[in-house]
């Protein structure tokens, strides 16, 4: 039986739906993200400034203090030496402030991907080789995780930190890897997940 115009019409919209709802969702996550990080860069403008306005009542308190206290040389002496690291401290915060005031490239806020060198991947070839790495890389989450990394390129010294992970702080989850990969991507449980509870750390790996 042939279908007619309204049926096809109303076959075709009932096949729209759940793509309508699809799109919107990922609008929504879109629109919810973006203003979380607007609420997270206010709320640290918040926390600059109220530590700023904070530490200017300390200087004035200390500078008080020092005229309440000019025949008292132990007095004094206490706190001229606080007023010195008030001062320090004033004007860091004052830095941070004046940061948060300049305008950023849109990619500052951003993630980031950590990789390479390519000359290390060269240099440690053979040995990677042994269980099988031959290069790995690292996505990096946060607020304003490119901006902060963005010019830390280059050659740094890696010191070796001794960490114990108890297996009840870890959560460990499987999913399907996305990607084009071959005939099981997205078919099988290729991706895993570790999240270390208390600090809210998490490591991923899959296959594409």
């Amino acid at each position: 039986m042939a279908k007619t115009p309204f049926s096809f019409i109303r076959s075709y919209s009932t096949e729209l739906q759940p793509q309508l709802s699809t799109n919107l969702i990922g609008i929504m996550e879109q629109r919810l993200l973006a203003i979380e990080h607007r609420s997270a860069y206010l709320q640290d403008f918040i926390n600059r400034t109220t530590r700023s306005l904070t530490s200017g009542k300390e200087i004035d308190g200390l500078k008080s203090l020092m005229a309440e206290c000019s025949e008292d040389k132990d007095m004094l002496n206490m706190a001229v030496e606080k007023l010195g690291q008030a001062t320090e401290k004033e004007k860091m915060l004052q830095n941070l402030l004046l940061k948060s005031l300049l305008p950023n490239d849109e990619a500052y806020k951003r993630d980031c991907i950590l990789e390479g060198p390519e000359e290390k991947k060269l240099l440690y070839i053979t040995e990677s080789n042994l269980k099988g790495y031959k290069e790995a890389s690292g996505t990096i989450l946060g607020s304003g995780v490119y901006g902060k990394l963005k010019f830390e390129s280059g050659i740094h010294r890696a010191d070796e930190v001794d960490v114990q992970l108890r297996n009840e702080d870890l959560r460990i989850d499987t999913y399907r890897s996305g990607g084009s990969g071959g005939q099981h991507a997205n078919t099988t449980n290729s991706g895993i997940r570790i999240t270390h509870i208390p600090s809210g750390m998490t490591v991923a790996i899959q296959d594409e």
